[in-house]
């Protein structure tokens, strides 16, 4: 490849990597931002506070919002006021990494307890299908939140080394591997392994309730199975934007021994660029997006968000009107035909 060719290719990602920096991760936060408003309005209808599913939920938004804040937020302000505090305060530094790992797991572990709410309501044991409350849920949250802030407690011990490419901190050489390990295992590794394995003894649970099996026949109402529906769509997002990030920590772990005076001004670009995408864009994705993922597999959410938005008097007003310039009034006569009568004009269909 020339060297025109080649410096055409290392500007063109550097020009992305300053798009990601400076326009996609400020855009990832106001969108996070406004749909954990709405996410909040929603799942706070009396509707779904009682139910224990849409309460993991609502945690789970209220963890969005924590990463969203110590991530994208952070890193923009920094981005935009030329004054980052995380390369400037090794303390903070550390602060910062240890409550994003922090809220990433309590976000996932609600999502956990989620689908193993799903899996224990579709059971035929009534003592399990007893523990999906919402004093269970409560209980259960300040139990994850509890062990979430145990788990990365190493973060503010063991990152004490200095990045020479960002200024920020980095863990010690010595417990490098440790770091890739437990971030591979916990979230890229265990999560999606039981998400998937409770996601599909909940699908095959509500297959079987479908029929009549020894005439006991499990009731499932229909916002449960969008709940189920919403899990299912959680899962697939967080697999999705969680892999690519694994996959860029795996390389810089293979490839940590190599200088970056001793590669090339395209692969310091690639490099830049794919690191900046997964780790500061793409992974938040799951944390920002949730409403999108709500909204478009449960009208059970919208219906709620519609109830929760506008106003009682303009509902009335809309379906008033509604009902004056379309009445439709079904009726059986004794051929079998059905009639519709749409104001005031009748129409037969055979």
């Amino acid at each position: 490849m020339s060297n025109t060719a080649t410096d055409w290719l290392a500007t063109q990602f550097n020009t992305a990597s300053w798009t990601v920096n400076q326009v996609c991760i400020p855009i990832l936060f106001f969108v996070g931002i406004i749909g954990w408003t709405l996410n909040t309005i929603t799942f706070s209808r009396p509707s779904l506070r009682s139910n224990s599913c849409a309460t993991y939920f609502h945690a789970s938004s209220w963890a969005n919002l924590c990463v969203l804040f110590w991530s994208p937020f952070i890193y923009a302000v920094g981005n935009w006021s030329g004054y980052r505090l995380p390369a400037r305060s090794i303390l903070f530094c550390k602060i910062r990494i240890y409550f994003i790992t922090m809220f990433c797991h309590t976000s996932v572990a609600f999502l956990l307890l989620a689908c193993g709410d799903r899996f224990m309501l579709c059971s035929r044991n009534a003592n399990r299908r007893r523990l999906c409350h919402v004093r269970i849920a409560y209980k259960m949250i300040i139990i994850t939140i509890i062990i979430c802030a145990l788990l990365p407690l190493y973060i503010p011990l063991k990152y004490n080394r200095l990045s020479v490419v960002s200024n920020l901190c980095i863990i010690d050489i010595d417990f490098l591997i440790f770091d890739i390990t437990y971030k591979s295992t916990i979230w890229a590794i265990i999560p999606p392994s039981l998400m998937l394995t409770l996601g599909s003894l909940t699908i095959y649970s509500l297959k079987q309730n479908a029929r009549q099996i020894a005439n006991i026949r499990i009731q499932i109402h229909s916002k449960d199975r969008q709940l189920v529906a919403m899990l299912i769509g959680q899962i697939t997002l967080y697999i999705t934007t969680t892999w690519p990030y694994v996959a860029m920590m795996i390389y810089n772990v293979l490839t940590q021994n190599i200088l970056p005076s001793h590669k090339s001004v395209t692969r310091n670009a690639i490099e830049t660029f794919a690191l900046s995408f997964s780790a500061n864009f793409f992974l938040y994705l799951y944390n920002a997006i949730s409403f999108l993922i709500y909204t478009l597999t449960a009208p059970s959410f919208r219906r709620e968000l519609f109830l929760a938005l506008v106003p009682r008097f303009i509902r009335q007003q809309f379906h008033n009107r509604i009902g004056a310039t379309t009445t439709l009034q079904q009726a059986e006569n004794r051929t079998g035909k059905v009639s519709y009568i749409r104001s005031r004009a009748q129409v037969m269909i055979e």
